[in-house]
């Protein structure tokens, strides 16, 4: 994960480096995070470590919170005060796409991370290949369930660029391996969310080899 996160910082850099050679500008860096959680809180660790390498700029994180309206806020409250950058990670495909071509098309860099939007109204995206990602964990529970057998699939967020991905990876290649997905439901990104979804699927459907 430092990795990556130093991957996007230097990217930030470069882009503010390129579009201006203004001596001593400060450049302003926004990070708009759709959620709050262990993963995220060690990402923006990682950021904030990151920009104490670099004195040319500043960065402001904020979290949606699971928001699409809050981060649709966020996303205008850096474009309205003069940052130079937006870094976001989208919370849904369809709901922030519009506020990310918005600030795109007023000539505001964009980088998108992790999730993404539809299109491509954006300067730069830093993500995994989702898809693979499903088509792995069907290899894995093939691997639980040689002879194959009924699933229940938990999704992460609905609308969500990587829960579409991870899903359609995951389909394709149980099916192709001989399992049976007897069920599914969004569990949000949330270990509560998803246990009441699983607890109830339990009782409609009683053989369950896997979830």
């Amino acid at each position: 994960m430092h990795r990556k996160i130093c991957h996007i910082i230097f990217i930030v850099i470069m882009l503010s480096v390129f579009q201006s050679c203004k001596e001593e500008t400060k450049y302003r860096i926004g990070v708009s995070q759709c959620s709050n959680d262990d993963w995220r809180t060690k990402m923006n660790e990682e950021i904030q470590r990151e920009i104490m390498f670099h004195p040319e700029a500043t960065v402001e994180i904020r979290s949606a919170d699971d928001s699409n309206e809050k981060q649709i806020a966020d996303i205008r409250y850096f474009a309205d005060n003069g940052f130079d950058i937006i870094i976001a990670a989208p919370n849904e495909a369809d709901a922030i796409t519009p506020v990310i071509k918005e600030v795109y098309d007023a000539g505001i860099p964009v980088i998108v991370f992790d999730r993404n939007i539809n299109g491509d109204s954006y300067t730069a995206y830093q993500g995994v290949d989702n898809v693979g990602i499903g088509k792995s964990a069907a290899d894995y529970a093939r691997h639980l369930l040689p002879d194959g057998g009924n699933v229940i699939e938990i999704h992460g967020l609905a609308g969500s660029t990587p829960a579409v991905g991870r899903h359609e990876g995951f389909a394709k290649e149980a099916e192709l391996k001989g399992m049976n997905i007897i069920a599914s439901a969004y569990g949000n990104w949330n270990y509560e969310d998803a246990a009441i979804k699983v607890d109830s699927l339990l009782n409609i459907y009683e053989d369950v080899d896997l979830i």
